[in-house]
């Protein structure tokens, strides 16, 4: 049995200790469920004038596909979390399906769940509340350590997760917050001056996003990203690099029309593949999906493809749960077509955060007892 796999431009997710998405959208209009009973499906390609503006509509999935063997009850209660996280966010984010989106609820949570280790009473449960973390701190702050150490041991490929706080000189943190941040976010904890030396301040964070990303992330800070107020700055990197278990031959790469609706389309590079994959069809989602491993089995790529033309915010809007892309795979022998790709995104991260918990998180002053208060300003 084969079935012709032609995709349009992917949108990529970050690597994440759960599964995650990003986008395709087929040119045939209806295209049916793939089952094992079927001979052939065909899905053709569609959307995108250029891979770094515009995009065909398909959800695609980028993660660990499973948790390890010692996998502990604290990680998998943050992982869960953190999956509802990325459909929020997916959905919050995603409302113009003509652009590309990149979405990395992993380094979110991680900055907001340090942070929430300083804050308490109606803050610090709207943070919970807005993340889905348990509200034992001790809970998260295990469950996040278990999530760097995932990050960091795999053996056939690059993974990292890394994170930062860079603190006003003048500005005292509470010892048992900043213990808590370095043993379990594996953070590194650094005295900067935000007031009289901004452009110091600016070159030493650029330069840990920097060796963090591969040099991949350069400049993102100004002086005029602070200001008198600035007490810290927390900052989570991170860097994936990987080979697919089922390779694509350059010699094969060729350009092909590349469909931006069911009359216009440019010509693009198109790079193929046959192989076996596991793929599964979803009525739920109305849509098929396909695995793509990396050489590292335990971190997989899905694409899930609409059955409908338009079908993409439809099948976003029924997207509860990961489980709902991740279960349920048989193999088969697939022609996979798929676009070089390249794609940056920037989100309004506090933005995003004000529409899941009403609220803008600030950070001020410490409190007599040397606590981070946090604020909460409800609009």
């Amino acid at each position: 049995m084969l079935t012709d796999w032609e995709l349009g431009k992917l949108n990529l997710e970050e690597v994440n200790p759960h599964l995650h998405g990003g986008r395709v959208e087929n040119h045939l209009g209806k295209t049916p469920p793939v089952h094992p009973s079927e001979i052939q499906t065909s899905i053709s390609p569609s959307s995108a004038v250029e891979l770094s503006t515009k995009l065909a509509p398909f959800l695609l999935v980028a993660g660990v596909k499973t948790l390890q063997k010692n996998d502990t009850a604290a990680l998998r209660a943050v992982a869960d979390g953190n999956g509802k996280l990325l459909i929020d966010f997916h959905q919050l984010s995603n409302s113009d399906v003509s652009t590309n989106l990149v979405v990395s609820p992993v380094s979110a949570a991680a900055v907001l769940a340090a942070v929430s280790l300083g804050a308490r009473g109606e803050t610090k449960q709207q943070i919970q509340d807005a993340l889905y973390l348990p509200s034992n701190d001790g809970i998260t702050k295990q469950g996040f350590r278990d999530i760097f150490s995932l990050y960091t041991s795999h053996k056939n490929l690059t993974l990292n997760l890394a994170e930062a706080m860079f603190v006003e000189t003048k500005y005292r943190l509470n010892e048992d917050f900043v213990k808590s941040v370095e043993k379990y976010f594996l953070a590194d904890v650094e005295s900067v001056d935000f007031v009289s030396a901004p452009s110091d301040a600016a070159d030493v964070i650029n330069l840990w996003v920097s060796n963090h990303t591969n040099n991949k992330i350069e400049n993102l800070f100004s002086a005029d990203s602070f200001d008198y107020l600035t007490r810290f700055v927390v900052t989570n990197a991170v860097y994936f690099q990987g080979t697919w278990k089922i390779s694509f031959d350059k010699s094969e790469t060729r350009k092909q029309s590349f469909y931006m609706d069911s009359v216009n389309f440019v010509d693009m590079d198109m790079m193929h593949v046959t192989g076996d994959f596991a793929v599964s069809s979803s009525n739920e989602l109305q849509a098929n999906i396909l695995e793509l491993q990396y050489t590292d089995e335990e971190v997989t790529m899905l694409i899930v493809l609409p059955y409908d033309r338009d079908g993409l915010l439809s099948t976003v809007q029924r997207l509860t749960s990961l489980d709902q892309v991740s279960a349920g795979t048989f193999p088969q022998t697939v022609q996979l077509t798929l676009p070089k790709f390249n794609i940056e995104t920037t989100l309004d991260l506090i933005q995003t955060m004000k529409q899941l918990a009403n609220a803008l998180v600030v950070l001020s002053s410490t409190a007599e007892d040397g606590k981070i208060e946090v604020r909460i300003s409800v609009e």
